[in-house]
C-alpha cells in the first residue's frame, strides 16, 4: 500500500495537483477500513486503478480556485426524443421529474471525488459514474450526490436504474420497462404507470403510493415494501425479514393469493385472472383491498 501511495504522490507532484496530503490521506483511510474488515492488501490493490490512471483522472480537470472543487454538473438535450434511460452509479441518488416539451435535462453534483459521464446517442440517455472514482468507492466509503434528471414523462420505453448507496425516486411517469436495482438505497415511486416493473434491494426500503404495472416483481433481503393504492395483474413479492405492506385497488376475488411464509402459509383461489404471491422467511406480511 506504501508503494502505491507513494508513487501516486510522485505522479501527483509531477502534475502540478494540489491538496495532495489530503487526498492521499482520503485514500489511505479507505484502504485501511477495508484492511480493518478482513480483506488483504492484495486484494484491495488488485481492484484499484494503477497509480497512473488514478492520477490521470484525479488531474483531469484541475480546478483554478478553491470554490471550483466542488458545484453542479448540468446538461441540456433540446429536443431530445428519449426513449431509454440508463443509470449506473454507486453513491449517487437519482430523481426522475416528468416535464411538459421535449427537452431534457440532467443536474448533478460534481466534485474531485465525485463524477460523472453523461452521453445521449439520439435515443439512449446514459449516466454512469466514472470508472477510475468507482474503483475508489468500492473501497467502502463514498461521497454521496444527487442527480436530476428532468424528462419528458410519456416518451420514456425503458428506464433502468442501477445504484449501491444512493436512494432512487420516480414520480408522475408512464414507462412501459422499468428496473431498479439497489443495495442500501431507498426507492420511492408515486403515480407511476409501468407495465412491467422490477424492483430489488437488500436493505433498502420500498414505498410505492399510485404505482399501477401489468407484471410487477419485488425483491428484499430486510428491507421494507409499502405499496398503497396498487393496481397489477400479477405481484410477485420476496423478502427475507423485511415487512410487506399492501393496499390494493378491487377486491380480493380479483386475485388469486399464495403467501408463503416460513411458520405458516396462505392460499386463497378467487374468480378473477390476477395474482399476489408473496415469500417471506420472517418477515411480517399485511394486505388489504379497497373494496
Amino acid at each position: 500500500m506504501k508503494d502505491y501511495l507513494d508513487e501516486l504522490r510522485r505522479l501527483l507532484e509531477d502534475r502540478g495537483y494540489e491538496d495532495i496530503d489530503d487526498t492521499l490521506s482520503y485514500f489511505e483511510e479507505m484502504m485501511e477500513d477495508r484492511i480493518d474488515s478482513g480483506e488483504s492488501e492484495e486484494e484491495i490493490l488488485e481492484e484499484m486503478a494503477s497509480p497512473e490512471e488514478v492520477a490521470e483522472e484525479l488531474c483531469r480537470d484541475i480546478p483554478q480556485k478553491k470554490e471550483e472543487e466542488k458545484g453542479k454538473g448540468r446538461r441540456v438535450f433540446p429536443d431530445a426524443e428519449i426513449r431509454e434511460i440508463t443509470v449506473n452509479v454507486i453513491s449517487y441518488s437519482v430523481e426522475l421529474i416528468p416535464v411538459n416539451g421535449t427537452d431534457c435535462i440532467v443536474e448533478y453534483d460534481q466534485s474531485r471525488f465525485l463524477d460523472l459521464d453523461v452521453s445521449f446517442d439520439g435515443r439512449t440517455l446514459d449516466i454512469s459514474q466514472h470508472r477510475v472514482l468507482i474503483s475508489f468507492f468500492n473501497l467502502g466509503k463514498a461521497e454521496k450526490g444527487n442527480i436530476r434528471i428532468y424528462a419528458p414523462g410519456e416518451m420514456i420505453r425503458e428506464l433502468e436504474v442501477n445504484t449501491a448507496s444512493g436512494d432512487v425516486s420516480v414520480s408522475d411517469m408512464s414507462i412501459h420497462d422499468t428496473e431498479i436495482e439497489t443495495v442500501s438505497g431507498d426507492i420511492c415511486l408515486k403515480n407511476v404507470f409501468s407495465e412491467d416493473c422490477s424492483i430489488q434491494t437488500v436493505s433498502g426500503d420500498i414505498a410505492a403510493d399510485g404505482l399501477e404495472s401489468r407484471d410487477l416483481s419485488i425483491s428484499a433481503v430486510s428491507g421494507d415494501a409499502t405499496l398503497r393504492h396498487l393496481v397489477a395483474r400479477e405481484i410477485d413479492i420476496s423478502t427475507v425479514s423485511g415487512d410487506v405492506e399492501l393496499l390494493i385497488e378491487g377486491s380480493k376475488e380479483e386475485y388469486d393469493i399464495d403467501i408463503s411464509k416460513l411458520r405458516g402459509s396462505e392460499s386463497y383461489e378467487g374468480r378473477g385472472n390476477k395474482e399476489l404471491n408473496v415469500s417471506a422467511v420472517s418477515g411480517r406480511v399485511r394486505y388489504s383491498f379497497t373494496e
